[in-house]
């Protein structure tokens, strides 16, 4: 039934699973977060995101999508995970990335975005 007993990463199998692991230092994770990083064109040079993100300069918009991307890609590397425990089946990161970017676009373009600064809608269309 896919039930488990082994605790190593599902996707690596290289190390035991936790969340930290899973999201954070697995290297399917980070192959994700780096693709997605280049796509939403952050610089991240060489701090966390965390501390970027609390730096950054970009517009409350962009920090929404972008924290909307993030939570997207956590939701999408634990379906991964879950594909590769129960169907044996690893999603290309670059995949993940775009089903990520493809659904946050949707769900930020559904609502108006004629009330979107200049500045923020280049910056959308210059990523799609």
């Amino acid at each position: 039934m896919g039930v488990t007993t082994d605790y190593m990463c599902d996707i690596c199998m290289l190390h035991p699973e936790d969340h930290q692991h899973l999201f954070y230092s697995c290297d399917y994770a980070l192959a994700c977060s780096r693709l997605l990083q280049k796509a939403l064109r952050m610089n991240l040079s060489g701090s966390g995101f965390v501390l970027w993100f609390s730096r950054t300069r970009r517009s409350k918009f962009q920090r929404r999508y972008i924290g909307a991307c993030y939570v997207g890609l956590f939701y999408y590397i634990w379906r991964v995970r879950n594909e590769a425990q129960i169907d044996h089946y690893i999603r290309a990161p670059a995949k993940v990335v775009q089903l990520v970017l493809t659904e946050v676009h949707s769900r930020f373009t559904r609502r108006n975005c004629s009330k979107l600064k200049q500045r923020d809608m280049e910056w959308l269309n210059s990523i799609h």
